[in-house]
């Protein structure tokens, strides 16, 4: 199972460097150019424009994140923070959107394949869990967001709710869990079988990189770099740490092809853009 993953693993990698090469640099730009204008412009429709860009900016940044630290460049790593966040904000201001529109009755912005990178962001960089957690929280409750994604598409997002809990008080809601990998760790989480439980994670993880014929929902883990980042066993390696736990090392290839130090990836983006982005997020969400 391990070689198998590991060619899955290797091939999105050289997909990743034929984007970068084909389209990279000049889609980057690109959406670079409408963020600066939308942030100047300011309206509802321009905030409504905002996530989009910000997404494919995450997107470059983490690619070329990947590629270069899989080349031996560690300052790949300042993409990987540039890419969470860039994606941050713009998950952040679209599920805001869609939650603020939702209770003033107007239409929404669109959420279904886009909430699973508030748990992605969440799982891999502590500099977002606590601001990304209540609006992922909220989601599960909206009976719209419910109605567009199917409970099996969303195990990821519950997974991270029942990990942070665990961090705060020891709680934990696993009836709201279909049975799944995820499930099976938590119910793992204090005795011998969490290291087999936290490689059949890491298999499930390399399982929903790639959409698969028939199914309308994007996987959880289908942009770049959560593609390659062992998402799931970075939140609770972070988590375990934080309750004093030991947690065991894994030799899986989702694990050691791509697992920054300490298991956090910092977020750092553009200073002036984001000094932008926090004027437009006090007026219309804070």
């Amino acid at each position: 199972m391990s070689g198998m993953h590991m060619k899955k693993l290797v091939k999105i990698a050289n997909e990743h460097r034929a984007w970068l090469e084909k389209n990279g640099s000049r889609i980057y730009e690109r959406d670079r150019a409408f963020l600066i204008e939308d942030l100047a412009d300011g309206s509802a429709k321009a905030i409504k424009n905002i996530p989009q860009s910000l997404n494919t900016m995450g997107l470059y940044h983490g690619t070329l994140g990947v590629v270069q630290i899989l080349d031996g460049d560690q300052s790949g790593w300042e993409h990987l923070s540039a890419s969470i966040g860039y994606y941050g904000w713009g998950i952040d201001i679209r599920v805001k959107s869609y939650l603020k529109l939702r209770r003033l009755g107007e239409p929404t912005i669109g959420v279904a394949n886009r909430a699973p990178l508030l748990a992605c962001v969440a799982s891999v960089s502590s500099a977002w869990t606590d601001r990304l957690v209540a609006p992922l929280r909220e989601l599960q409750t909206d009976d719209e967001y419910l109605a567009m994604t199917k409970r099996d598409a969303r195990q990821f997002e519950l997974f991270v709710l029942e990990i942070f809990e665990k961090s705060r008080n020891g709680n934990d809601s696993l009836p709201a869990m279909a049975d799944s990998p995820y499930r099976s760790l938590i119910e793992a989480w204090e005795s011998d079988e969490l290291q087999t439980r936290l490689l059949q994670l890491c298999d499930y993880h390399c399982d929903r990189i790639e959409q698969k014929t028939g199914n309308e929902f994007t996987p959880e883990f289908s942009y770049p770099p959560f593609d390659l980042l062992p998402c799931g066993y970075m939140l609770v390696q972070r988590v375990r740490e934080r309750l004093h736990l030991e947690t065991p090392v894994l030799q899986h290839p989702l694990v050691e092809m791509l697992t920054p130090p300490r298991y956090d990836i910092a977020s750092q983006i553009d200073a002036a853009l984001e000094a932008q982005l926090k004027r437009l997020y006090s007026v219309n969400f804070d």
